[in-house]
This record gives structure tokens, sequence and C-alpha cells, in this order.
């Protein structure tokens, strides 16, 4: 279990639900990031990430972890009826961007700024796979 309450697996194994869902579960996740108490954890997170770039044949946690997130993510994508080529590709992205802007709220602690930026990437990102969506229904 991660301290987000679930790991990658068991949340993989959770319903897809509904676009809705997807995306509430999202702003869960970013809700939870702010927690003052999970700031620190953000911290650890990226350093531990940065030691395993260095020592790339010792340590793997984070990036087996990292990949772990980007697979439940495609999953949820392919549920919802985005192509999986497409859908790995939106699933990077958005971890990606997660990490980036947890980055900048850990560095830079302005949640104002780090929530717009959050809101503003959601957007584009429901956007796309909207338009994915729809893409594939033709």
């Amino acid at each position: 279990m991660n301290a987000r309450g679930v790991s990658p697996h068991e949340a993989a194994m959770l319903p897809a639900g509904t676009l809705d869902d997807y995306f509430a579960s999202l702003s869960q996740s970013w809700r939870w990031t702010q927690l003052p108490e999970n700031l620190h954890r953000q911290r650890l997170e990226l350093e531990a990430g940065l030691l395993e770039a260095v020592e790339r044949d010792e340590l793997s946690i984070t990036r087996d972890y990292f990949g772990r997130w980007i697979a439940m993510g495609t999953a949820a994508l392919v549920a919802l009826g985005v192509e999986r080529g497409a859908a790995e590709v939106e699933a990077r992205l958005l971890v990606n961007t997660f990490h980036g802007v947890q980055f900048d709220l850990v560095l830079n602690q302005n949640t104002d700024a780090s929530n717009a930026v959050f809101e503003t990437a959601i957007a584009h990102h429901r956007a796309r796979v909207e338009q994915l969506i729809a893409e594939v229904a033709r």
C-alpha cells in the first residue's frame, strides 16, 4: 500500500467507472498531495527517484512504481474507450505532468500557483481524452 491509500495494483482492480469518476480520482489524489504531512513524503519520493537514476542497476523501486502508475492509467483509459497506444501516451503524459506539478509544489510551496497549473493540465487532459474516445467511437 502506498501513502495515497492503495497500491497501483489495488487501484487497477477497482472498476473503471465513468469519465467523471476517473477525473474525480485525479482531483482526490491532488488534494492528498497538498496535505501538509504529505509534502514531506513527496520530497522523499522525488529524492528517491533521483537516486535511482544514478544507481540504475541497484535501485528500481521508484521507477517500478512509476511504471505501475502508467500501466494503471493506461488500463483506466482503455476501459473508458481510448485506443491502447494513445492511452499509453496519455497516461505517461499525465503521470509526468502530475509529478512535475508536485515538484513545483514541494519546491516553491505555492499552493495557488500549483492548483492553477494542475486544474489547467486536467482540463487539457480531459479534452484530449474525450477527443480520443470520440475518435474510437466513430
